[in-house]
């Protein structure tokens, strides 16, 4: 998974090319090396030729924390579904209060994608959640203590299911979060599809 390389090779002395495929991360492309004798020289000259890369459509990412452990995620860059476009519209229409950003349904993201990925791929297991708050340094934050860039975490049976970004406070906060393959809402912390029985607020320290 990730880029598939090509590298090849000129034999001066063999006088046959040789080659070899590596692949890493979902990214598949080509990049050639030619290293030939030239004349006159007494060493060899090599030639790049980079190969634009093309993504295939499911893959990883890499996604370290601070302690450069792989955060395990998944980027679906398949076109969106008729299934999640309902559902974004069920959202809209059950949850009138909420500011529905104009995001498309997508999977390339999801709510911990949003929070801890900057939108860059959905991250499902719920222990890559404990990780990333344990290496990153999240720090627990109380209600009175919180302050516009915290963020929250739902969780349920102890397992992180849901979060997003406290975008303002007062004594019912109003966050933005992503709801599954669904969009992007700006909501209060307990107006949501998720159960809000469970709610933790975190800072990162520096």
């Amino acid at each position: 998974m990730g880029r598939s390389v090509r590298e090849a090779f000129y034999s001066a002395d063999e006088g046959r090319l040789k080659s070899k495929t590596l692949s890493r991360n979902g990214i598949r492309g080509r990049m050639t090396v030619t290293t030939r004798a030239v004349p006159g020289e007494p060493c060899l000259r090599s030639y790049l030729t980079l190969v634009m890369p093309i993504l295939l459509p499911y893959s990883e990412i890499k996604l370290d924390t601070r302690c450069e452990n792989q955060v395990e995620n998944e980027i679906d860059r398949r076109a969106v579904r008729a299934g999640d476009e309902g559902l974004s519209h069920d959202y809209r229409v059950a949850y009138p209060k909420g500011k529905h950003r104009p995001t498309a349904p997508t999977r390339k993201y999801n709510c911990h994608g949003l929070t801890f990925g900057s939108r860059r791929t959905w991250i499902s297991k719920a222990s890559e959640i404990v990780k990333v708050l344990k290496d990153d340094d999240y720090q627990p934050v109380t209600l009175d203590e919180l302050m516009p860039g915290d963020v929250v975490v739902y969780f349920q049976n102890g397992d992180a299911e849901h979060s997003g970004i406290v975008v303002e406070t007062g004594f019912v906060p109003i966050v933005l979060s992503k709801w599954g393959p669904a969009h992007e809402v700006i909501h209060l912390v307990n107006d949501c599809p998720y159960d809000s029985m469970e709610i933790k607020y975190y800072r990162i320290r520096t």
